[in-house]
This record gives C-alpha cells, sequence and structure tokens, in this order.
C-alpha cells in the first residue's frame, strides 16, 4: 500500500529499547497528606469547606490550590439557628408576654362590660378573666379582642379596641381603616424609614408587625390624601399673598419676587457605565416666595420616571411606554425626557400656580447661575402683562468667583511662600477671602443705601481699588471707600484665612486679574443681577428637608409625591401645627389635652429656638471663628513633615515618572 514504508519508519521494531527503560515513575499527589479522612458535615459547613469543581463535584483546597485531606459525605441537614430554639414556647400562652397597641377608653369598656356579663351569667364562678387567643384579629397595628373565663364557658362579646377612619374615594368598600394605621403612615413619611423598616422596629420591641400588603395599600391612600391637603395649603397661601399686599397699601395684582430651585435624586453626570439615559430618575422643583422673612414654598413640581409595573412587564417581553400603559403608572414622565430640564419643570410650575382663581404675578425670580427657570417664568408672566426679571443668587456668585480666583494663573511672587504647595494652599486660602470680603462689601453697602441700586453702584465703583490696594497693606483708600476695612488700626479688615500679616506682591498682570475677579461679584453687571441682594438659600434648605423624608439612597416610586409633599408642608407650618393638619385631612385627629399635644408643643417651640437662634449674630459669628480655626490648624499641621504611608509597588508595575523634575539627572 502506498505509504507503508513511509509509516514503519516510525513504528516500533523488535530489539529496540524504550528510552525510559529501566526507569521508576512517581506518583504526584496535588494534596496537603496523602491520608485521606471522611465525614458527614452539616449543610452550612459543605457549602462554606468546599468549591465546585470542574468535573461537577466538589472538592477541598487551601490558598495555593492543593487539595485537602478531609473527604464529606453527602451533608446533613441544616444546623440549629439561634431562631431555631425559639421556635417552641416553655409557657403557656406565649402571645400574651408580648405587646400591643390598644386604645385605653375601648379597653376599659371591654374589660368592664365582660365583669359585668361574667357576674351575670356566673354570679358564683371565681375564675379569671384572660384575652381569648383565638377569637382575637390582628388589623394592622391594632387588634379586636375578647375575654373569656378560665374556669367556666363565659365568654364577652369581640370589640374593636381602636378608633376608625371614614373610608374615602376608591375604598369606601369593606372594613373602615383604624385610625392608628392611618395616622402611622402619615408619621413615616415625615422620616426617612419606610414599611419595611418600620416592620423590622416593631419587630424589636417584641411586637407583631402588620403585613406588608396592608401597609402599602394605606401607604397608597395616606400619600394621595396628603398630597391633595398640601396642595390647597399652597393655594391658601398664594391668596395669602395677595391679602398682604392689599394690607401693605399696594394694589392686589401687585407683583412679587420668588426664588426657585430644582433637586435630583441622582447627579445628572454619574450615570456612565450603569445607565444609557440620565442617571436622574426623580427630581422635585420649588417655588418660595420673597416677600416674607418666612420665605413659604408656595408651589411644588415632582417628576418621576420609575415605574414598578411598566418594569415588570418589560421583563415579560412587552412594550410598554410610562405614563401612558394599562394598570397603576407611578411615573410622569417617560424614560427617555431630560430629567434636567428645568426650563420645562418651571414653566410647568408657574402655570399650575396660574390656574387659580385670584393668580399671583411675579416680576423677580432668584435662580442659580446656569438655570434656565428665569426664562421660563418670562415666557409664562408674559401674558400678565409683567416684565419678570431673572436675578441670580448671591450665594452661588461668590461660590463661582471663589472657584474662579483658585484656578487663575498669578506671577510667582504674588505669595510670599518658599515651595509651590504652600502657594498653592496660599491661594486657595485667598480665594476664600475675596469672597468673603466681597460680599461683605456689597452687604454693608447695600444696608448703608438702603438698597437704592443707582447710589450702590455709584459706591462700589472704588471698592476693588480699595481692596487691591488693601491687600498690598496700603489702606488709604480703605479710610474713604470700603465698608469692610475702615483703614485704621482697630478697623482693618482681618485676613481670617490667610496667615496673619500676609501682603500680596502683585504685578501689573495680577492687578488686572484681581481686578476682574472682584467686578464679577461688584462690577456693574454683577450688581444689576443681585440688586434684591436675594439667593437661594431657603430652596437650599427645602432640598435639604426633603432629603429628611425622601432620602436620596432610597427609592419610593409610588409614593414620593406624599412624602415630599409632607416636608413641604412640615416647613411651612412647623413639625406640631402639620401634624395636627395632616391627622385632620387623614380622618384620624390628635386627641386633645394630652400628653401627645404637649410633646408636640415642646418640640415646635425647641425647633422655632434653634430656627432663630442659627439667624442671630451670635451664632454666626461662632460659626466664622469656629471656620477660621479650621483653616489655621490646617497650615499648622501641613507644615509639619509625616512619614509617608503609602508607596506604589513598583517592584510589580512599572509606572512612569509624575513629574519630569522627578527623573534623575
Amino acid at each position: 500500500m502506498r505509504g507503508d514504508s513511509f509509516r514503519k519508519k516510525s513504528t516500533f521494531k523488535k530489539g529496540q529499547a524504550a528510552h525510559n527503560k529501566g526507569q521508576t515513575r512517581d506518583k504526584v499527589h496535588n494534596s496537603v497528606s496523602t491520608e485521606v479522612s471522611w465525614r458527614r458535615p452539616s449543610k452550612e459547613e459543605y457549602k462554606k469547606l468546599t468549591k465546585p469543581t470542574s468535573e461537577g463535584g466538589h472538592c477541598t483546597t487551601d490558598v495555593d490550590g492543593k487539595i485537602g485531606s478531609e473527604r464529606f459525605l453527602r451533608p446533613l441537614v441544616s444546623e440549629k439557628q439561634p431562631i431555631d430554639f425559639y421556635k417552641n414556647s416553655e409557657v403557656d400562652r406565649p402571645e400574651m408576654d408580648t405587646y400591643k397597641v390598644l386604645h385605653t377608653l375601648s379597653l376599659e369598656y371591654l374589660l368592664n362590660e365582660a365583669i359585668r356579663g361574667h357576674k351575670t351569667l356566673n354570679p358564683g364562678c371565681t375564675g379569671n378573666l384572660l384575652f381569648d387567643e383565638q377569637r382575637e384579629t390582628k388589623i394592622g397595628v391594632c387588634w379586636k379582642e375578647s375575654f373569656k373565663c378560665d374556669l367556666c364557658t363565659f365568654t364577652s362579646n369581640v370589640e374593636k379596641l381602636y378608633k376608625e377612619v371614614e373610608n374615602t374615594g376608591k375604598s369606601k368598600r369593606g372594613r373602615k381603616t383604624a385610625a392608628p394605621n392611618m395616622a402611622l403612615q402619615a408619621g413615616l413619611m415625615t422620616t426617612g424609614v419606610g414599611n419595611t423598616g418600620f416592620r423590622n422596629i416593631l419587630l424589636h420591641m417584641n411586637m407583631a408587625a402588620p403585613s406588608m400588603s396592608s401597609m402599602q395599600r394605606l401607604s397608597n391612600q395616606a400619600s394621595a390624601l396628603i398630597v391633595e391637603d398640601n396642595e390647597r395649603d399652597m393655594q391658601t397661601r398664594r391668596k395669602a399673598l395677595r391679602a398682604d399686599n392689599m394690607a401693605k397699601g399696594f394694589d392686589a395684582d401687585s407683583p412679587i419676587a420668588v426664588e426657585f430651585d430644582t433637586r435630583y435624586n441622582n447627579p445628572l453626570n454619574s450615570g456612565a457605565g450603569r445607565t444609557p439615559f440620565q442617571p436622574g430618575t426623580q427630581s422635585v422643583s420649588t417655588a418660595c416666595e420673597n416677600m416674607s422673612p418666612e420665605k413659604q414654598i408656595i408651589g411644588i413640581n415632582i417628576k418621576n420616571k420609575l415605574c414598578k409595573t411598566a418594569q415588570l412587564l418589560r421583563n415579560q417581553g412587552k412594550s410598554i411606554s410610562c405614563p401612558n400603559h394599562p394598570g397603576h403608572c407611578s411615573a410622569n414622565i417617560s424614560l427617555d425626557t431630560s430629567i434636567g430640564d428645568e426650563f420645562t419643570w418651571c414653566k410647568e410650575t408657574f402655570e399650575h400656580m396660574g390656574r387659580d382663581e385670584d393668580p399671583l404675578k411675579y416680576k423677580f425670580i432668584t435662580t442659580d447661575l446656569d438655570s434656565r427657570s428665569g426664562e421660563a417664568l418670562k415666557t409664562v408672566a408674559s401674558n400678565s402683562g409683567v416684565d419678570t426679571v431673572n436675578l441670580k443668587c448671591t450665594r452661588h456668585l461668590a461660590q463661582s468667583q471663589r472657584r474662579r480666583t483658585g484656578n487663575s494663573k498669578w506671577s510667582v511672587n504674588m505669595f510670599p511662600a518658599k515651595t509651590g504647595t504652600t502657594k498653592d494652599s496660599l491661594q486657595r486660602q485667598f480665594s476664600y477671602n475675596l469672597a468673603r470680603r466681597c460680599t461683605k462689601e456689597f452687604n454693608l453697602c447695600y444696608n448703608d443705601k438702603e438698597g437704592n441700586i443707582t447710589k450702590i453702584k455709584r459706591k462700589l465703583t472704588y471698592v476693588r481699588d480699595a481692596i487691591i490696594e488693601c491687600y498690598k497693606d496700603n489702606h488709604k483708600l480703605c479710610r474713604k471707600f470700603s465698608y469692610a476695612c475702615s483703614g485704621k488700626k482697630k478697623g482693618l479688615w482681618l485676613r481670617s484665612f490667610l496667615p496673619h500679616g500676609t501682603c500680596l506682591n502683585m504685578d501689573g498682570d495680577d492687578e488686572v486679574t484681581l481686578r476682574e475677579l472682584i467686578d464679577l461679584r461688584l462690577g456693574r453687571k454683577a450688581i444689576e443681577c443681585t440688586k434684591l441682594n436675594t439667593n437661594t438659600q431657603k430652596c437650599e434648605s427645602v432640598n435639604r428637608a426633603y432629603s429628611r423624608t425622601n432620602p436620596k439612597n432610597i427609592t419610593w416610586s409610588r409614593n414620593l409625591f406624599g412624602r415630599l409633599h409632607t416636608a413641604a408642608n412640615m416647613l411651612n407650618h412647623g413639625f406640631a401645627n402639620s401634624t395636627v393638619k395632616r391627622l385632620e385631612a387623614l380622618g384620624a385627629p390628635l386627641t386633645p389635652g394630652t400628653r401627645v399635644i404637649r410633646q408636640l408643643q415642646s418640640i415646635q417651640k425647641r425647633t422655632q429656638y434653634q430656627r432663630e437662634y442659627k439667624k442671630s449674630l451670635k451664632y454666626k459669628y461662632s460659626r466664622a471663628q469656629s471656620r477660621i480655626k479650621l483653616f489655621r490648624l490646617h497650615r499648622n499641621v501641613t507644615h509639619v513633615k509625616r512619614a509617608t504611608t503609602y508607596k506604589r509597588d513598583c517592584e510589580i508595575f512599572k509606572f512612569r515618572m509624575d513629574h519630569t523634575y522627578a527623573k534623575k539627572s
């Protein structure tokens, strides 16, 4: 056959010796020990000690991958956990050793009726009246109870040990809602605790917890009622602003000033690698009036992209688009809608407020520097004949000035320091100091000229030159033009964020740069944009209050609206008054003259005291001094050389040098 001679060259021939003839082969074991022992572990131990193999079995290995000497048989049943020892009780009637929520008056009535009924049925019976566990019924956190005798056959009537709420809307049918269950949902919406968290708290207190389904159902009802009540309350406050105009001697249609801001549950630029859409899924826009010291909330616009119903339907392969799909939809905008469209949210907010019977008119709106809310209000207010002016937040303007100062290029000798690190630190501290100096100059001038914008512009024209000379330790112009620095020994401007005695060595370019930075806050355009000296700090404080009832790390898709309206209602009324009003709206009012009312009043007084104290000059001065001390402490710490605690592992990974000056010559 063709090719046989070629194949026979590689075949074994008689007399040929093998290359490994006479050698012995040692059996290699990938095991720590050749002695193997067998035992039968529990399921938990088997899962903890073994890992699956490629053949489908399990084995034990160490950190180097060597197979251990232990061999496991099929595991036994699970080990007993601590909770397993509590499944069976050694005492009779263990349910009576727990705690329950019972209405005191109803319990007294039930007990007295049971005593009278027992005496009437069996006058000579000496038995004890006990709660009848077989006939009791749990209604959320409340109970229906009855008594029985432990000797005779007496049983009392089953009574509701709670008050009830009249059902409204779609829930008119069926059993009436227990008042504590409804009030519970109102209380949960004042905190960041949800139904699951509250059930965990009750279980820790040795109390039977309500079912999740019943709590969720009541939460939905309470949320809708709270939103409706707060919308009416904000409408009433808008009417009160018209009455305030008349009380001041102006026409009721006189325009007012407002501020506007939007809060998002996630930063709009933080979704890289997680979602192709914007990471923000929920937003709330808030409008506050700027006519009274309270700066009441008069409008809220909430946007929500989350809908669990749509998510379930999409997982089933159905094409669903929120908010127009069958069933309940908690979302009011679609997934592809831009959540950061503040122009639209502001427009919708003021259009909604414009549907009042006697709508307000708005002339000034204060917003962030990059917001388009002012343009939106101009669009809405154009029909009312009012030319709206968009003012900028003084706090955000100062922060922008600070950031630009910290990023500006200065001459080498500008800051008196020997190293680049120290110069960078001085530049950062100088940015804080300059922003604070400009803000103080504007505030003092605004108060001195009583808000007259023409006089303020004229006065502040010369202040920037005085500030420049002041940083060069020349206070000649400060005596004439500055409000913050008198130019005298006792009234000099304290460069609190800079080391004591710091004098800046500015050249011509530095003075030009510094003059441009001062104009960001004290220039004519900046003065015109802040002519009412207003900011959005009220809206920012409202945003922080939203985080109390709706934390950003917790997502409520359905009851988001009720939680945010609860926060707004508490800010407008205070905690005590808001609690009373919301419970009245839910049909579960508090009982007058009780310890509960006195405790609510105490909370209200304490909150009001803290609010007034934080507005005082004493508190503001204390905070400023604490901030200055922190900067001084930071300067002292940075001068101390410390041992390096972190080094790159250059033996494994070869890194390029970070800087050119680190290279060896």
